[in-house]
């Protein structure tokens, strides 16, 4: 069976804006192999939201997300919302882990998706990247969240911020291993074009 080849190679790395090479970067770009369009993606702009977790010993772990879990009440009779835990392990082949838990909300970030087309290598630099959140109005607020400080959420995120998308655990706990997930602010996908796809795409 004939596949779709796209990816000849796919790297993931974190780079600073001065290390990544831009290329032309795109509003939308499509890739088609084969009458049959197998990227199309265009550039995307938002916000997302900074979480403080703390652990026993004092140290600290910023998330976009308040991980919670419901559980019955017997004694109420009722669900009730409880925090899930955060197992962090830092080192490889180590059952070693700190335990963080929920402390609060900090404020938000802006967030970007853009798509770079570096020609001459026929390879699409996708980035992910969140930058201080500076507008006069804040999104709307979720339940339980407290009043944004998004200086300082730019400001702790630097130090490490992690996307719950794909983190093993369970119901009542999520795991993050410090060293093979991505902590840093900008993030990049290099997809290598196979020589047969077709490329089209608008410039910002």
């Amino acid at each position: 069976m004939k596949r779709l080849l796209l990816f000849i190679s796919l790297l993931m790395t974190a780079c600073s804006s001065e290390e990544a090479s831009k290329g032309i970067n795109c509003r939308n770009i499509i890739v088609i192999k084969d009458g049959v369009e197998i990227f199309n993606n265009s550039h995307d702009e938002g916000y997302s939201r900074v979480y403080e977790y703390k652990s026993t010993d004092g140290k600290y772990l910023y998330l976009n997300e308040h991980l919670t879990y419901y559980e019955y009440n017997e004694e109420a009779g009722i669900e009730v919302t409880l925090d899930k835990s955060i197992y962090v392990y830092s080192k490889r082949n180590s059952d070693e882990y700190h335990e963080y838990r929920y402390s609060q909300f900090v404020g938000y970030l802006k967030y970007e998706e853009n798509y770079y087309y570096l020609k001459e290598k026929r390879t699409i630099d996708s980035e992910k990247k969140w930058s201080e959140y500076k507008y006069d109005t804040n999104p709307a607020s979720l339940f339980g969240d407290g009043e944004p400080d998004n200086g300082r959420a730019y400001k702790c995120a630097k130090k490490g911020y992690y996307i719950n998308n794909g983190l093993d655990g369970s119901q009542t706990y999520t795991i993050i291993r410090l060293y093979e997930t991505d902590g840093s602010l900008e993030r990049h996908t290099y997809t290598k074009i196979d020589k047969d796809c077709g490329i089209s795409y608008i410039p910002m």
